[in-house]
């Protein structure tokens, strides 16, 4: 296997991975609203508002943060 075969190999498994995590961040945030104390209608508004998306499928990988701790602060005000 030459170098640039190995390159695009590690690439590939690079992008692979990526996407898993992504998909994985977005089934962790989705149960977190589910179980969440806040409104949905809450959520979804900042998320439009916020991050200029309207389903969390639609998330980029670096809105991951923000919106895990958004949705850990409306559940610590309803409390």
């Amino acid at each position: 296997m030459t170098q640039a075969e190995r390159a695009r190999r590690a690439q590939n498994v690079a992008v692979k991975f990526e996407q898993a995590m992504s998909a994985y961040m977005i089934d962790m945030i989705a149960a977190a609203i589910e179980k969440a104390e806040f409104s949905k209608e809450t959520f979804f508004s900042f998320l439009k508002a916020e991050m200029n998306v309207e389903r969390i499928e639609d998330l980029r990988k670096e809105q991951f943060m923000p919106v895990c701790q958004m949705i850990n602060k409306l559940n610590d005000q309803m409390q």
